[in-house]
């Protein structure tokens, strides 16, 4: 139970010691593998080597699955993970391990449908159905101009956020702004320097973070009020981003907030090392 309770107290794996490291690499790899090999029917791809990830790398992407929520007021998947211990009969390690499985699951699934072909996909060098021992390629059936709608709506999300991001930014409130920076480079809000910096209790510095969450889906609602409720969630998440972002520069430029966020890493704790 060491490495979860360690992983746990420094947040991100490349804060912990290079036992603790190694453990959960070695967890996130062999996780990734099995569940890979039971989703090879949904992709066009039947090796499993293929598609097989550095123990690094999958649990890379779980970390981030479980740090980054998939909506502003999404589940705290890491906060998750050990309150199932509290009434449970079962054995702690057992259910940690037996939740971040459950994660790496949804994890593996959307990794293959963003990197790869689904199983149903046909080639467009495929010959085309009919008769006939010749027969036109599929894509010579296909139209001319492809439909970019999709691509289009991402970019004027994108320009939407980045255009209404400066305004929110620039009334937002300082413990807000910590909060946000802290949240984006991973660092617990419940970090001593951290709360010294911002001048509060953490449980203050996560009501900040809270409540500016509300405060980005009720300011969409408000300025987008005839959009669709995915719509409005799409571009709550794309201002979100912009605005963490936007507050993590400007912690690089305060004194006291760079010296509690920007820390030096050790020597020895080079990112992207793979045990």
């Amino acid at each position: 139970m060491h490495p979860w309770n360690e992983w746990k107290e420094r947040c991100a794996v490349l804060r912990c010691e290079p036992e603790t490291r190694l453990a959960l690499h070695t967890f996130g790899g062999q996780r990734y593998r099995t569940l890979a090999q039971r989703c090879l029917g949904t992709i066009n791809v039947s090796d499993v080597a293929l598609v097989t990830l550095s123990d690094a790398d999958a649990w890379h992407l779980l970390e981030l699955h479980m740090t980054l929520p998939d909506a502003i007021n999404g589940k705290a998947y890491k906060e998750w993970l050990f309150a199932r211990i509290e009434g449970s009969s079962d054995v702690p390690f057992d259910i940690v391990q037996g939740g971040a499985t459950l994660l790496m699951r949804s994890v593996v699934r959307e990794h293959l449908r963003h990197e790869y072909l689904s199983a149903a996909h046909i080639s467009t060098h495929q010959g085309s159905p009919g008769p006939g021992p010749t027969r036109d390629a599929t894509e010579e059936w296909l139209p001319g101009t492809l439909d970019t709608a999709e691509a289009v709506e991402t970019e004027e999300l994108a320009s939407l956020a980045a255009k209404h991001a400066a305004t929110l930014f620039k009334d937002l409130p300082r413990r807000q702004r910590i909060a946000l920076a802290a949240r984006t480079l991973h660092i617990p809000l419940s970090n001593a320097r951290l709360l010294v910096v911002a001048g509060c209790l953490r449980s203050a510095l996560h009501g900040a973070f809270r409540e500016f969450a509300e405060q980005v889906l009720d300011y969409v609602r408000d300025h987008f009020p005839r959009d669709d409720r995915d719509t409005q969630r799409d571009l709550a998440l794309a201002l979100f981003e912009r605005i963490s972002h936007l507050c993590t520069d400007w912690a690089e430029t305060d004194h006291h907030c760079r010296a509690a966020l920007f820390v030096p890493r050790p020597a020895h704790q080079t990112l992207g090392t793979t045990l």
